[in-house]
């Protein structure tokens, strides 16, 4: 039952108190030994002395410079639950994000790394990206507030 009412409450209206925080980090492109064609984004979120069972964020970025090419949890795993997207949104410059964990959100003391996105290359410039919050729940199902790592991403395609 505790793991059917996460995912109720991810679709409820329900919002959690949150701010968020820091400078825009550079993106660097691929290493010379990977696709020059593709940047990494690894989402982190810091949730103070409460854990973390469920979240819902809002990526955004300009599509005519990338797309998504994939959302895939982040290495280490720090939150045990997949990231879920809808890969038709992937080209439109705005999906949305969400995975629970229904044990163990116990807080890790630090940023809990959730999802690592993969963005591809469509045209030469500037990739401008944002992450925002829209819903963090406990594995209680009660709001959690947090604040992004990096919510802001910038990286150039030559």
């Amino acid at each position: 039952m505790r793991a059917i009412v996460p995912i109720l409450l991810l679709c409820s209206g329900c919002a959690a108190g949150v701010h968020e925080s820091s400078p825009a980090p550079q993106g660097e492109l691929a290493s010379a030994s990977a696709d020059p064609s593709r940047v990494e984004w690894t989402i982190q979120i810091e949730t103070g002395d409460r854990g973390l069972g469920a979240y819902t964020l809002l990526l955004r970025w300009n599509a005519e410079v990338a797309s998504i090419a994939e959302i895939v949890p982040a290495r280490p795993p720090a939150f045990k639950g997949a990231p879920e997207s809808n890969p038709a949104t992937f080209k439109t410059g705005q999906t949305k994000v969400g995975a629970f964990q229904a044990f163990g959100s116990k807080s890790p003391g630090g940023p809990i790394r959730l999802f690592t996105v993969i963005f591809a290359r469509r045209a030469p410039g500037r990739l401008s990206a944002r992450v925002t919050i829209e819903k963090l729940y406990d594995d209680d199902n009660r709001p959690v507030p947090g604040t992004l790592s990096e919510p802001d991403f910038q990286a150039t395609f030559p």
